[in-house]
Formats: C-alpha cells, sequence, structure tokens
C-alpha cells in the first residue's frame, strides 16, 4: 500500500538505506567549509612578513615571520578524509546487501572495506581473499566489474590536480593530478599514524618582467630566501600566503580548499552513484543539507538540499572580505 504522506523521491538512485551516507557528505561539505573558512580568515590578517637582506651584492628577500597554521585546519580535513573514505564504504555494504541472496554474515559485514589499489597483483590478492571470505557477489558480476572500473589501476580519468590548468600554465608547469582514491587512502593512513601535515604555502614572486620566479606548492618557513636578485635589479613581488596539506602521496602541497572539494566532489559524483548504479551521476547529491533538528525526515532534508558547494561558499566568503577592506 502507498503511503500518500511519503515525501517526494526527486533523488531516485538514492534508496532509503543510502539516505544516511548522503547525510555523511553533507557533514563533509559543512567540515570543507569550516576548513576553508579558517584558512581564508588565517590568509587575510597578513601571516606573512618580508624582511629584505643585501648580501654580496644581491638583495634577497626572506620570511621574517609565517604565522603558524591553526591547529584546527589539520584536524577539521582530518575528519573530511574518515567521513569520505567511511562514506564509500557504507556505500558498498549498502549494495551489497541489496543484491545478495542470503544475509551476509556479521564476519564478512566486518570485512567489507572498498579496495583501492594501483598494482595488478594486489589487486589479484584481494580478489583472492574476498572469494574465500564471501560474497560472491564482491567478486563477480555488475558489482564486481564497477570496483574494478573504480581502481585507479584502471581509471585513468578521475584526477585531482594541484593547479587549476590556467595557473599551470602561469608556472610553466603541468598540474599535477593525482587519483583521488589514491589522496584519500594516502591521507587515511598517514593519519592513522601522524597528524596530517599543514603549511603557510604560496609566495608569488615576480620579477621586472613579470616572470614568475617561485612556485605556487612551496611551504614557507621563517628564515627561507624567497627571492634574490641583483643591487638595482628591480621585481615585482606579491604575496598570498594560504594554508596548505602535504600530500601523503606525492609530498607536493596543495591548498586544502581545492583538495577537499575534489575529493568530496569525486566521492559524491563518481565513486558512491557508481557503486550503487554503475554509473556516475554529476550533481546527484546536493551538497548543503540542514542536519539540525528541523523536525524533518531524511528524504525530506535530502530533497531541500541546496547546491553550492563548500569551495563556492569560500569563494563568495573571500570575496566579501576584499570588498569589506575595500571601504576600511
Amino acid at each position: 500500500m502507498t503511503n500518500e504522506n511519503a515525501p517526494e523521491n526527486i533523488y531516485p538512485w538514492v534508496t532509503d538505506e543510502l539516505l544516511p551516507v548522503a547525510m555523511r557528505l553533507a557533514r563533509v561539505d559543512q567540515l570543507a567549509y569550516e576548513a576553508g573558512a579558517l584558512a581564508t580568515h588565517w590568509s587575510r590578517r597578513a601571516p606573512l612578513t618580508i624582511k629584505q637582506v643585501r648580501r654580496d651584492g644581491m638583495n634577497h628577500l626572506i620570511a621574517e615571520a609565517v604565522s603558524p597554521i591553526p591547529p584546527l585546519a589539520a584536524l577539521l580535513f582530518s575528519e573530511t578524509i574518515n567521513h569520505l573514505r567511511a562514506a564509500i564504504d557504507n556505500a558498498l555494504l549498502i549494495k551489497l546487501e541489496s543484491i545478495c541472496a542470503e544475509p551476509l554474515t556479521e564476519a564478512q559485514i566486518k570485512s567489507v572495506a572498498f579496495p583501492i589499489h594501483t598494482d595488478s597483483d594486489k589487486l589479484a590478492e584481494w580478489t583472492k581473499a574476498s572469494r574465500k571470505k564471501g560474497p560472491k557477489e564482491l567478486t563477480e558480476g555488475s558489482l564486481a566489474d564497477t570496483i574494478l572500473k573504480l581502481q585507479p589501476l584502471n581509471d585513468k580519468e578521475s584526477s585531482a590536480p594541484i593547479y587549476s590548468q590556467l595557473m599551470a600554465l602561469g608556472f610553466d608547469s603541468a598540474t599535477r593530478g593525482e587519483h583521488p582514491l589514491l589522496l584519500l587512502q594516502a591521507y587515511s593512513n598517514a593519519d592513522k599514524h601522524r597528524q596530517l601535515r599543514l603549511a603557510a604555502a604560496g609566495a608569488f614572486v615576480m620579477d621586472a618582467n613579470g616572470d614568475f620566479a617561485m612556485s605556487l606548492d612551496t611551504a614557507l618557513e621563517a628564515g627561507q630566501t624567497l627571492h634574490s636578485l641583483p643591487v638595482g635589479a628591480r621585481a615585482i613581488i606579491d604575496t598570498y600566503p594560504y594554508v596548505a596539506i602535504q600530500r601523503a602521496t606525492s609530498g607536493e602541497w596543495a591548498g586544502i580548499g581545492k583538495e577537499l572539494n575534489a575529493l568530496q566532489r569525486y566521492v559524491a559524483d563518481t565513486a558512491i552513484p557508481m557503486i550503487m548504479t554503475g554509473l556516475a551521476h554529476p550533481k546527484g547529491l546536493p551538497p548543503q543539507i540542514d542536519l539540525d533538528d528541523n523536525v524533518q525526515d531524511l528524504r525530506q532534508r535530502l530533497n531541500e538540499g541546496q547546491w553550492t558547494y563548500a569551495h563556492e561558499r569560500i569563494g563568495e566568503l573571500a570575496l566579501s572580505l576584499r570588498t569589506e577592506e575595500d571601504f576600511v
């Protein structure tokens, strides 16, 4: 019998079982905004001071002081990564339980974790071990095919670049993208053993010809030489320090807002929809969902979700702060 009072199903691919995962991803968006807002306010407080030192016929621009990154930034990033990893595992278990002919055993439920591999031998080992433990649907059939498609070993399209394409051209650099699943895996593993490493990065240094002389992904430390030029030479210096996370894969530095946005979008638009339906669903889940006490059920909350991502709202915040400064 149909419940006439049931809320409309605007997102039909999102089953009732998957609704808590949608709420988890909404929490990811909240955390990403908190981290981005914290980083934006830190950047606007002039966290980098520079002094000029003349030595051996050269003028050296030295980072005299760099404000420490608030410890909350690393904790917010950590919580976001954990939610994203858990969301993928949640979706995998939900899909398995929906297609398995027999109920999963408690041991099987506890062992469900989405594999992430770049090595074919390692993936074969996982398949062999999973086939022994079961259920068979994990290694045979459409879900198994999807798991293989999503592997970094096979998926050459998904990428989380450090630079935008335009910025990469400005620095004569490749975008240096890495697979989002590899980043999630590396960040999660690193976070279990040591605190994720955040630092100030991103001094823009230009010479008199307007050419960039320093890369965006350089971590800044007090006493560091930012740029040197002969006495009498002219240079245009513009600095914009930002909060960066050191990638646990390559060791390169990436802005935390851009990094979280890439990982959030991949999980919501690609990983989870593919696990559930076999297809990616761009704009399949609204990022902003009210998680507070508003008496709505989960389906109603999802239906009324908003479509401005945390990264976009941070851009609006940064613009508003610059506008306020113009009127001070």
